[in-house]
This record gives C-alpha cells, structure tokens and sequence, in this order.
C-alpha cells in the first residue's frame, strides 16, 4: 500500500549576501547587502475626501428597494428616517438605485446598525451594473445596538474596473433580527491616500502580489519619482524589480519604467516597458556604477488617459554577495505530518520516507518534540515567532498575525540576509497569514493547495540566482 502526503508549507531561505564575515555569529553578517528605501513626495491633500452625495430612505432620489422574507419598514431612529427588515437568519437586502451623477465615487459611508444588543454580525456592501458585481464586495462586522454608526467602505479598485456602478446594496444576512441602514454616503478619494509611498523603512512596505509571487513594495505615481541613495562599496551593484500594482490596474494596462542613476559622470537611465501580472528586474552592475554615493531615481508613465498609473518597486537592494561567507539558512515544514508516520521513528508505518531518514540519521533527530498546534497558520505562527496560541490570539487559518510581531525571518533580515519564502498552501501566503513579515519575495498558490515540488524547484530557482548576484 502507497500512501503520499502533501507538504504543504515548504519555507523558509534566508539567504545571506553579505561579506566580510570572520566567524560564524549572525551579528556579523551584515556584509555588503543592504535595502533600498525608495520614498515618492506625498501630496498634502491626499488623505482629504470630496462628498459626492448622501443618500436617505426618505431623500429625492430613486426609492430604496426593500428585499426581506421578514417585514420591513420605514421609521426614524435616533432622529434619523431609515429602513428596517426583519428576519432573523435569512437574507435581507437594501438595494440603493444610483443616478447618473451619484456613480463616481471610491468610498462609502453606511450608517448601519443590527438588533438585538450583543448580536455580532457580518453584513455585505457591494455595488452592482445591470444586476452584477462589479467590485469585490466588502464585509463589515457590526455588533448590535440601537444607534446606528457610520462604516467605511473603500473601493480602491473601482476605478480600475471601467464601469460606474448603478446600484449599492447591503445584504444582513445573520443573526440579528433587525437590520438597520439609517442613511449612507457616497465620497471620492484620491488614489494615492492608499498607497505606501513615504515609510520610513523597507521593512514597513507591504507584500504585493503580481503573477503569483509576492515581494515587498513601494508604490511610485506618474509625475513623482521614488528616489533613494546609497553608499556602493567597489565592487557593489544595484537591483530591484518593478510591477504594476493590480488591486487599480485596468485590462491590458502597461506602464513605461525608467530608471536614472547618479553615479560619478553623466546620469544613466534604463528603460523598460511592464505589463500587467509581471514583474520586471532592474539591474545596475558593478561595472555600470561607481564607488561612493549613488541617487537612483524610479518615474513611470502610464500607456494611455484611461491607465491608473500606479507602480511598484519591489525587493529593492545594493551590494553584492561573497561565496563562502554566511551560511544558508533553510527551515522546511510539513505541514499535518505525524511523527509516527515517519519511517525512521516507526519502522512499523505504512508510509516510508527515506530522505528524511537520511537528515535524521545524518542530523539531529528530536523525539520528544512537540507542535502547539495542530492547526496550520497558528502552529506556523507560534514556530515564527516563538509565542503560543494563547498569546498570539490566533487559532485558525483566518486571523492575521499583527504587524507588530517579531519573526525570525525579521531578525535574519535585520542582520543581513535576503529571505524567501515558499508555500504550498494558499493560506500561509502574507495576505491569509500575515507571515511574510522580514520575507524580501514570497511565493504559492492564490488558492488551494499544489504538490510540495512545486515549491521546492521555486526556492531553487531563487537561490541560484541570488547566488549570482
């Protein structure tokens, strides 16, 4: 009898580049690698939000489409005409028609509330064309209670999609009896107010997903150049890649990448053309730079009136790697893998497993070792950052670990290292786990899960070129 068990988190490479190092403590292993901080001018308007209307149950609009097995009506509430549906577990709806000049608009503001007291509920916010979705809906977990609140809804990626919207809807579709909507309105907010363009460190950017591999980012904007400078060592060279950030870009957009470096003589510029889903690399050699301060500047402009325009500059870095210096880190997990169905603990399983009986008889073989979990992301969250479920707070695959956390793979960055990572399970990527935390590039599947090979020849691939570098 054959059985096959599929690894199902293969991570993490950290990958040291650096150089100089005499012995072997990570403190050393600073080197000759170091990340970029790009950073683009920030307007000083461009957090501010233009009304674009309000709309009310009682208003001189189009009338609200009331959609309940339950009752429903019209009444005030705190001093405030809204709808009622009833109907507690079933499915209830406020369909909002939109006039011509009510549809431009990015954000939204629902006055929202569910009764009884105590009741937590989820309740979906989406806009529609001609009766279809036409952006990812949004959910909102309102706890219940008599005065209605005001929940912020923003639609980055509506003015990517092509079409306005002639229709919002918010469905309650829980265990609350009641459900409210009070009044809701309708603004329009400048791109750049969610985009990362000014931290103070690389290690603030966010993970962005383009073409399946996530890396860290700084967005850049036509008209404002993200710029950085540095101090090159001889010998040292500069790399970065760069996309298209996807949550605003349209069909078939494509932006123009420029590059310039200030190094020594004349400036000298690079320039390629992206597509949406890819990444591009950039690369400066040693040969092309020289010694000293270096400015690189990064401008994009966009393929036509109706592209959004927003880039990103991912992975960004300068040195260069020295063979032999500081040793490749690699941890390997396999995930909801029993230690009795390992052959060289139980020579009685059904299942062999003759490589890992080689690591062990070769390595360290730990018998009396034990998960905290048996739970994926929260097991994979407390091996990150050495905390157990009860402090982390998280016991399933939904729950994102906070930002503020310290993992391993951050220290190996902080001292030096490039850091990869490698998942077969759609949920360990950064935007289900919050795990690609210190990870310059992570990659796995958007959904579901692959066979563990996959990964492995992946993380292969970016070793040998990082060793090339």
């Amino acid at each position: 009898m054959r059985m096959n068990f599929l690894p199902t988190a293969i991570a993490i490479l950290a990958l040291c580049t650096g150089c100089g190092r005499d012995d072997d403590s990570l403190s050393h292993a600073q080197g000759r690698f170091q990340r970029l901080d790009f950073r683009t001018p920030v307007q000083e308007n461009a957090s501010s939000i233009e009304k674009v209307v309000t709309l009310k149950p009682d208003g001189d609009g189009p009338d609200w489409i009331l959609e309940s097995t339950g009752k429903t009506s019209q009444r005030e509430v705190e001093g405030q005409m809204s709808v009622l549906l009833e109907g507690r577990g079933e499915r209830r709806t406020v369909r909002i028609p939109l006039r011509p000049e009510e549809r431009d608009f990015n954000l939204i503001v629902a006055e929202l509330a569910i009764a009884p007291a105590g009741v937590v509920e989820s309740v979906e916010v989406g806009v529609f064309r001609d009766g279809k979705n036409i952006h990812a809906p949004r959910i909102l977990d309102i706890e219940g209670g008599a005065q209605p609140l005001g929940y912020s809804v923003s639609l980055p990626r509506l003015g990517a999609v092509g079409r306005q919207p002639d229709e919002l809807r918010i469905t309650f579709r829980g265990s609350s009896k009641i459900g409210i909507v009070s009044r809701v309105t309708l603004g329009r907010q400048s791109i750049e107010a969610g985009l990362t363009l000014d931290p103070d460190h690389s290690s603030d950017w966010p993970m962005i997903e383009i073409g399946g591999v996530h890396r860290r980012a700084v967005h850049v904007i036509p008209a404002r150049p993200a710029t950085t400078t540095v101090n090159l060592a001889d010998g040292d060279g500069i790399e970065f890649f760069v996309g298209i950030d996807p949550t605003f870009a349209r069909k078939d957009e494509s932006l123009q990448f420029r590059s310039t470096v200030h190094s020594g003589g004349a400036p000298k510029t690079k320039s390629t053309i992206v597509r949406r889903d890819e990444w591009k690399r950039i690369h400066w050699s040693s040969d092309e730079l020289t010694p000293g301060d270096v400015s690189v500047e990064v401008s994009i402009e966009t393929s036509g009136a109706a592209a959004q325009g927003v880039g990103v500059i991912g992975e960004a870095w300068a040195g260069h790697r020295t063979a032999g210096h500081a040793p490749l880190a690699l941890l390997i997990t396999s995930d909801t893998h029993r230690a009795d169905h390992l052959s060289v603990t139980n020579d009685r399983s059904l299942v062999r497993t003759p490589h890992l009986d080689r690591l062990a008889q070769e390595g360290t073989l730990f018998v009396n070792c034990f998960a905290q979990t048996n739970v994926t992301n929260p097991s994979h969250v407390s091996l990150m950052t050495g905390l157990h479920p009860r402090d982390t707070g998280i016991v399933n695959n939904r729950r994102r670990l906070a930002r503020h956390a310290n993992t391993v793979a951050e220290s190996f960055a902080q001292h030096g290292y490039r850091t990869f990572a490698s998942t077969s399970a759609f949920h360990l990527l950064d935007n289900h786990s919050g795990l690609g935390q210190g990870f310059d590039r992570m990659e796995g599947p958007l959904r579901n899960q692959r066979d563990g090979e996959i990964a492995i020849e992946e993380l292969i691939d970016w070793i040998d070129d990082a060793e090339g570098t």
